[in-house]
């Protein structure tokens, strides 16, 4: 339909854009739940897409309700460890047959952590923090995903305009 006025076809040309920024932002949503980590479901059900606000004030929101949402997207930093561990090493024999007397450690701001493998030998590892996990991004990396379609959906609906 050809336009009469400017200002007709600078809002039709206003309402594809719109049409093709939601497309994409819920082509972001669906990679946001085909990404996002499932154990009890709780997490991705609690996404929602929330166009409501789009047409008075152009916001589109993409969010997870779910109390730990931040945390699965960004991660935890662990709790430090802190003060000094002193332990006993029971007297051992290295691989090189060289005989190590008993002595005792000491380890500052770090924990000690026996590991049993299954071969049921025992190694000591020690760490730093406790608590601590990395981020998933399930959701910036469906954002960043889902932007690149954001021109060809505009241009998808600009498409159809007819100028005179």
């Amino acid at each position: 339909m050809p336009f009469k006025t400017f200002e007709e076809l600078h809002k039709s040309i206003e309402e594809k854009i719109k049409k093709g920024t939601e497309k994409t932002c819920n082509i972001i949503f669906d990679l946001s739940q085909a990404h996002v980590p499932v154990r009890s479901g709780k997490l991705k059900n609690s996404g929602k897409i929330d166009i409501s606000q789009w047409g008075s004030n152009g916001v589109i929101t993409i969010q997870y309700n779910a109390n730990y949402a931040s945390s699965v997207e960004f991660g935890k930093k662990g709790t430090p460890i802190t003060g000094v561990q002193e332990i006993d090493i029971p007297e051992y024999t290295t691989k090189k047959g060289v005989v190590v007397k008993s002595h005792k450690r000491r380890y500052t701001n770090k924990k000690v952590v026996e590991i049993i493998l299954p071969d049921g030998s025992t190694i000591y590892r020690t760490v730093g923090s406790i608590g601590g996990y990395k981020g998933r991004f399930f959701l910036t990396n469906a954002v960043n995903e889902g932007l690149e379609s954001l021109s060809g959906s505009i241009e998808g609906h600009l498409k159809d305009l007819e100028v005179i």
